[in-house]
């Protein structure tokens, strides 16, 4: 692997861990109201 693709491949697993992490607060945020 090159620098490009390893600084894609972490790109994509960030905005991966961000939709997760809204997807998660969204989900408690209706089981709470």
């Amino acid at each position: 692997m090159n620098v490009i693709e390893v600084r894609v491949a972490m790109a994509r697993s960030e905005q991966t861990h961000r939709l997760v992490t809204e997807i998660t607060q969204t989900v408690s945020g209706n089981a709470m109201s």
